[in-house]
């Protein structure tokens, strides 16, 4: 009995000395994440300048409210033998630092804000040179703005405001290291970071610091695509295309291989196989050729409800040859502009 009791000291003894104290701050919003389902996590950083990170963790003693961002104290303590799909740190609250809330801009109309809301290609980030040949792209919709700034997609909120002003805040990216494109990275985040007010000119968009000064400048994402997709070289291999719709309790899947659709959808029970006729096939083919396959992983989503209120996600993807092309995920029923005559062509035969 005294050996048990022993022990027992002892693991509090050894728990206690290896826990540590941090600082975290916390985002005002939560963000959709997967851990073994899907969740909505807290997003949290422990330095003012840093990124914020998905925590998919939980803190003992801490009531979070919406709507404010807080500075937290907080105990961490390392967890011995956690399972395979748990966390290696349990977090206790020592004491709330702050709690601050969220003073929104006023708002522009909704006429004079549509001139920022749409996809933007990066044409010129002011004092960089950038020689990798990869530009930027993000869209700007409904509060949100999300994007690919190298080989990392990124994300975060944004407010306009009267004259201009602007916010981007909550900023958060995945984390993949590409050593070819990371200064690329990192001056494009500043600049998005440095972002006080904007103006449109000449079909052209400019995000400016807080004195004023030119430090980004963008143009239309579509434009640009379209004028790409002109001189698209016409494909010779065969293809296949695979459109896939996943929400909690929800889930279709279109594949079409070049002669037949198929098609499920769960809610429904629906299970078919449509053969598609020649014309339509010609039809398929003419919108297909339009297509970069290469440009395909840069195309930005119109809207980000799948990141935010647990919407339909959906994934768009070709296949030639042993060559998978993505699309990056985007909202269900809300397609980008690249794709979207492609897709509802595909849609509207599969629901024949």
């Amino acid at each position: 009995m005294k050996n048990s009791v022993f022990v027992f000291v002892f693991t509090l003894l050894v728990a206690f000395s290896c826990a540590k104290e941090k600082t975290l701050f916390v985002s005002n919003h939560y963000a959709d994440c997967v851990g073994s389902s899907p969740q909505r996590c807290l997003m949290v950083k422990e330095n003012q300048g840093d990124e914020w990170q998905l925590f998919y963790d939980q803190i003992e003693g801490f009531n979070y409210e919406e709507g404010y961002f807080y500075e937290l104290k907080v105990k961490v303590t390392p967890v011995k033998n956690p399972p395979a799909d748990g966390s290696t740190m349990y977090y206790t609250l020592i004491k709330v630092v702050s709690k601050t809330k969220v003073e929104a801009l006023p708002v522009q109309s909704e006429s004079v804000a549509n001139d920022l809301e749409g996809s933007w290609e990066t044409k010129e980030i002011v004092g960089f040179d950038n020689q990798t040949g990869v530009k930027p792209t993000f869209a700007i919709h409904g509060g949100k703005i999300n994007g690919k700034n190298g080989c990392n997609n990124f994300g975060g909120n944004i407010s306009i405001g009267n004259q201009g002003k602007l916010s981007i805040g909550d900023l958060f990216q995945t984390k993949m290291f590409c050593m070819d494109e990371a200064a690329l990275e990192m001056r494009f985040m500043e600049a998005i970071r440095n972002t006080a007010e904007y103006k449109v000119e000449n079909n052209s968009l400019f995000l400016l610091d807080s004195i004023g000064q030119t430090i980004l400048i963008a143009i239309p994402q579509e434009s640009k695509q379209s004028d790409k997709s002109e001189n698209v070289i016409p494909k010779t291999l065969p293809y296949s295309i695979q459109y896939e719709a996943i929400s909690r309790g929800f889930s279709s899947k279109l594949q079409y291989d070049g002669k037949v659709i198929k098609y499920t959808q769960n809610q429904d029970k629906v299970d078919k196989t449509i053969s598609v006729s020649e014309k339509d096939r010609k039809e398929i083919d003419r919108l297909f050729q339009k297509l970069d396959v290469n440009a395909l992983e840069s195309v930005v989503a119109p809207s980000t409800k799948h990141q935010f209120d647990g919407a339909p996600h959906a994934m768009f993807s070709v296949e030639m040859g042993d060559t998978t092309y993505r699309v990056p995920t985007f909202d269900h029923g809300t397609p980008p502009d690249y794709i979207k005559a492609l897709l509802e062509k595909l849609e509207k035969l599969a629901s024949e």
